[in-house]
Parts: C-alpha cells; sequence; structure tokens
C-alpha cells in the first residue's frame, strides 16, 4: 500500500463522488476508475496563490505528509487537493488543522 502521484489533466477532470471545501482547500475524492490497491494524489496549486516555487513545493509536501497520516492507502481511492488561498497569509498549523479537518471526513 502506497501513495503514487496523479499523473495527466485527465484524471483531474471528471465526476467526483466526493467534494468537501473551506476557505483554503478543496478536496475532491473518488474510487480509482480502475482496480488497485493503493491511493493517487494530485495536488493543484496556482503560481497566483503561491508564486515562490519553494513554498508550492513545502505546501506539496504538507499535503501529502497528511494525506499519509489520514487515509488508508490500501483503498483505490483518487483524490485531488486544490489550494485557493494565499498560502503565505495562511500559517503552517493553521493549514494542517483545516486539510485534517477536510481529510477526515474521506475516512468515512
Amino acid at each position: 500500500m502506497r501513495l503514487v502521484s496523479l499523473k495527466g489533466s485527465a484524471n483531474y477532470t471528471g465526476a467526483f463522488s466526493f467534494k468537501t471545501s473551506d476557505n483554503g482547500f478543496t478536496v475532491l475524492a473518488r474510487k480509482s476508475l480502475e482496480k488497485r490497491e493503493h491511493v493517487r494524489l494530485g495536488v493543484v496549486i496556482a503560481k497566483r496563490v503561491c508564486p515562490r516555487a519553494v513554498d508550492r513545493t513545502r505546501i506539496r509536501r504538507l499535503i501529502k505528509e497528511m494525506v499519509v497520516k489520514r487515509v488508508d492507502l490500501s483503498r483505490s481511492l483518487d483524490i485531488v487537493v486544490k489550494v485557493r488561498l494565499l498560502f503565505p497569509k495562511l500559517k503552517h498549523k493553521e493549514a494542517r488543522l483545516k486539510l485534517n479537518k477536510l481529510l477526515r471526513v474521506i475516512e468515512v
């Protein structure tokens, strides 16, 4: 069981069976279209939301870490996390709490 990157624009579109959001993040999830035994994760961060590449990488790492902790990796899921808020204005601890709250709903 592992976490794999979601590649290709076709995997980011289509019908997602689950959607939840707040003012900082949007989390989309669906059962994987193919029979897999791992979770695929895609992270979308626009340059206008977070202009520095260093910050975007840090945010991706934070999101990946939170997904590994919160989601059962043996499930066959596709998860897309969209960052919507200007992230430097959002503190690191506050971002963790918001994302944790959104990912908790996926566990059910």
